[in-house]
């Protein structure tokens, strides 16, 4: 079975949770995942003593490395 972005399961109606974690844990979803986080954090530049919201944060995986770059608060909302 080919893997599907979460795009292409969104369109198709079978996106949630659980089917978005199923797709990160593919070898394609874990290098996705890397990349994303290494440039969010790029960009966003030193974290140390800022205070970070994190708007559909999902599982919170991108919201703990925020507090791992020094945030000294996060605040992460997902309305699933």
């Amino acid at each position: 079975m080919p893997v599907r972005s979460p795009t292409e399961l969104s369109q198709a109606g079978q996106f949630g949770p659980d089917v978005y974690a199923a797709w990160r844990a593919s070898s394609l979803g874990d290098i996705t995942e890397a990349l994303e986080h290494r440039l969010i954090l790029r960009l966003a530049g030193s974290l140390h003593g800022c205070s970070v919201v994190d708007v559909g944060c999902g599982d919170g995986t991108l919201a703990a490395l925020f507090v791992d770059a020094g945030a000294a608060q996060v605040t992460a909302c997902d309305p699933d």
